[in-house]
């Protein structure tokens, strides 16, 4: 004789073969028998050739009708729909409506598939509520099972705190929330708050949906490890960076830049770099920004300390910058290493430099006089390239009686 086999000692994918033979009476009847057999029931769809949800005894949901369909398959390439048997419950007490009816309802909402709806329900609000939960169960899909085509256009309609949390929930998330970048007006480190007596340095962001900045405050290197840099680090990966603005923040921040100096990170997209703090600091940014998307790098002078301007210019985000700005430079030898790389590199039409404070206009008609071709005496001078096409505009600002100036602005201009 043959062996009895129990139900719990078949496997999981030979029980789900028998549910899938089941009708739906047969299903509802093996769901109520345990919580493992109601999840293996629930994974499987049901089809419905009628559901009704009408008011009865005073119940809003008092009755529900559905007429199950099964397929029956007769050879492979062909499958006819059989209906089965009306199932209709009606309740008369409040147990009954609670612990029967409505997860009876609620199971066949969840599973089914359904070919006619009819609701006969009085009051228009839960008329509209169980018509919407009707149609989620329709059309409701796991999130794996979208394309990532869908998926990523999902994402792009998250605000930046719902992206935040949703790229914890899986690695994968977490690559696709990545991918997709987000436009941020500024991100700034300050010290010295007035909205805050103690001695602090904030950072702080605004994105470009976000009415108001977020910003965050710490007065110690673990503060800043615990709180700040992950989204910090986040911000720089995955933003589109209008302006990036460190001005007068602590010694700190030379510490703070000196936990991640020696890490490989993909390149920064900031378009306007302002950095004026730390010359560590602002190497490693200048370092680690995309040439491609800088257009705008701002900076300023120790006049006591010797500027590193060619060290700086070394770093291909600087010297093809738009638009170069150095403040208090009081020294005309910044002024003359960038257009000395300018003529080196070919510097392309349209690349500005506006130097704060350098200096006298006879030093700069000194230092270029083999190349002046055109000059106004204290207000500009045109100097010649290696490139026939090109010359640099020297334009002269606020001069004093001493000859000097408040700043001198260049600028790589076409020959037509």
């Amino acid at each position: 004789m043959p062996k009895n086999v129990n139900w719990n000692d078949l496997s999981d994918q030979l029980k789900h073969k028998c549910v899938g033979k089941m009708n739906f009476v047969t299903r509802v009847m093996l769901r109520s028998t345990s919580r493992n057999e109601r999840k293996l029931v629930d994974r499987h769809k049901n089809r419905f050739e009628f559901v009704r949800i009408e008011e009865i005894n005073g119940f809003p949901i008092g009755g529900v009708t559905v007429i199950p369909s099964s397929e029956k398959s007769e050879n492979p390439n062909q499958k006819s729909i059989i209906k089965e048997q009306a199932i209709h419950l009606e309740c008369e007490n409040l147990n009954y409506h609670r612990f029967t009816l409505l997860p009876f309802l609620n199971f066949a909402l969840k599973t089914g598939k359904i070919g006619r709806l009819a609701l006969d329900i009085s009051d228009e609000g839960l008329f509209q509520e169980v018509a919407k939960a009707v149609f989620r169960t329709e059309n409701s899909k796991n999130w794996n099972d979208f394309s990532v085509e869908l998926k990523l256009k999902i994402i792009e309609e998250m605000d930046f705190k719902t992206r935040s949390f949703f790229r914890q929930t899986a690695r994968s998330n977490k690559n696709l929330v990545d991918s997709l970048p987000i436009f941020i007006d500024y991100i700034q480190f300050t010290g010295s708050s007035q909205k805050n007596s103690k001695q602090c340095t904030e950072f702080s962001f605004k994105i470009d949906n976000l009415r108001q900045p977020k910003t965050f405050r710490f007065t110690k290197k673990s503060e800043f490890r615990r709180k700040i840099l992950p989204i910090f680090l986040y911000v720089l990966k995955i933003g589109i960076i209008d302006l990036f603005f460190c001005h007068y923040v602590p010694d700190l921040i030379d510490e703070l830049v000196g936990m991640f100096y020696g890490w490989e990170i993909q390149k920064f997209k900031i378009r306007h770099l302002d950095f004026v703090v730390s010359r560590r600091a602002m190497f490693w940014f200048a370092r680690n920004s995309d040439e491609k998307v800088l257009e705008h790098f701002e900076t300023a002078a120790d006049p006591f300390i010797d500027f590193p301007i060619d060290n700086l210019l070394t770093f291909p985000s600087v010297h093809n910058a738009r638009k170069i700005e150095i403040h208090e430079s009081y020294k005309i030898e910044i002024l003359y290493a960038i257009i000395e790389k300018w003529i080196e590199i070919d510097a392309s039409t349209g690349s500005t430099v506006i130097i704060y404070k350098p200096g006298n206009y006879y030093e700069i008609s000194c230092r270029f006089e083999d190349r002046v071709i055109y000059e106004i005496p204290n207000e500009k001078i045109l100097l010649t390239t290696n490139n026939p096409k090109k010359q640099i505009e020297i334009q002269i600002k606020h001069q004093d009686n001493f000859d000097y100036f408040d700043s001198v602005t260049c600028q790589i201009v076409e020959i037509f």
